[in-house]
């Protein structure tokens, strides 16, 4: 399992907390389904604004997650998404 990191615009962040949809957001599910991923808080039971727009999602491998944040990057909801680095011994 690979793990995509995703930081969403503020506006699509609260569509998506509170479960309401906007251009963006909505765009944001669309393609997530498009690519069978499911966008996963990372806090989410924090009221922070800043921390509610952090998610993750899990891919199946490096491959997958390169394609998925290559496709998240291109929308306009998104501020950034990466691969998360595999866990390493120090």
């Amino acid at each position: 399992m690979r793990q995509v990191t995703v930081q969403v615009e503020a506006e699509a962040a609260r569509a998506l907390q509170q479960g309401e949809t906007s251009g963006t957001s909505e765009r944001l599910q669309e393609v997530a389904r498009e690519l069978g991923v499911t966008l996963t808080p990372m806090h989410p039971d924090i009221d922070d604004p800043e921390l509610a727009a952090y998610y993750t999602v899990e891919t199946p491998d490096a491959e997958t997650a390169e394609l998925v944040a290559i496709r998240l990057q291109s929308l306009e909801a998104i501020a950034f998404a990466y691969v998360k680095p595999a866990d390493a011994l120090p």
